[in-house]
């Protein structure tokens, strides 16, 4: 069984950093709730950035330096390639697709948005220690995800198999979807190729994209998370040129919690308080 490479298990490189505008009718607070998807570490609770940053650092201060600049150099490339002026916005119409979930059973989007808000959101692999952490968040999020009447969809470019793997490990009870061929992440404007360094950095720790993916090209979507509403328009989206960063529970509930008021009804003219409509 091999162990999770010190490099945080194939850092790859994810696009410009950048939330992208919400509908007027949202608004971006500028701080997180370090509470929501929260876990407990040693008595204390620990948050999903707080748990990203301590996976950050301990590859800082583990890696060899030559290999934390190859992928630092990798992130800017990526930052200065012009692929996040592709990703879909806030305002824009959600792609449809359907895809195979851990069991094989084909999953629709255009079903699930039927039922309301849904959060889509990609990751590059199970073999991605980032990715694993950002999951676990967002199962402990779910069941407010759902209050809310939202689900969730995770995707990734994985085989089947491997998605029932990473399901499994993560005890995730959320819909994990493989794209084979990254045909939806890039309907999404999330595709690039890895370099070739990369490609051989990779290998060195025995990540092997084109075997985890089915595909003979070294291609990955950058991590990103989008929160649609039930007319299937985009009201928030997240992609991070660092993919060591990842979008936070509590900002998804936060949208959710928005549409959720703005859907409510509104109390009937001249009804008392507390009558019954």
């Amino acid at each position: 069984m091999r162990a999770d490479p010190p490099d945080g298990a194939a850092h790859v490189p994810a696009i410009s950093t950048r939330r992208l505008a919400l509908p007027p009718r949202f608004h971006d607070t500028g701080h997180l709730n370090l509470e929501t998807g929260a876990r407990r570490r040693g008595g204390r609770r620990v948050s999903l950035l707080q748990d990203l940053a301590a996976r950050r650092a301990a590859f800082e201060r583990e890696a060899p330096r030559d290999r934390v600049s190859l992928y630092e150099g990798a992130i800017e490339d990526l930052r200065r390639s012009g692929l996040l002026d592709v990703a879909l916005s806030a305002g824009q119409a959600a792609p449809d697709f359907t895809l195979p979930d851990a069991q094989g059973d084909k999953v629709r989007f255009a079903d699930v948005i039927a039922k309301g808000p849904v959060v889509v959101t990609f990751y590059r692999g199970g073999w991605c220690p980032y990715c694993n952490l950002q999951l676990r968040a967002y199962q402990q999020a779910l069941p407010r995800i759902r209050d809310l009447g939202g689900e969730l969809l995770a995707i990734s470019p994985q085989l089947p198999d491997r998605s029932k793997e990473t399901a499994a490990a993560g005890n995730l009870a959320f819909p994990v979807l493989s794209d084979v061929g990254n045909v939806v992440a890039a309907d999404y404007g999330l595709v690039f190729e890895l370099p070739p360094q990369l490609r051989e950095a990779y290998a060195r720790n025995g990540i092997e994209l084109p075997q985890i993916n089915g595909e003979t090209r070294w291609r990955l979507p950058v991590p990103g998370t989008f929160v649609i509403g039930p007319d299937g328009r985009v009201l928030m989206s997240y992609v991070d040129a660092d993919y060591r960063n990842r979008l936070d529970p509590e900002e998804i509930l936060n949208v959710l919690k928005d549409l959720s008021d703005e859907r409510a009804p509104e109390p009937r003219p001249g009804a008392a308080q507390g009558e019954r409509a």
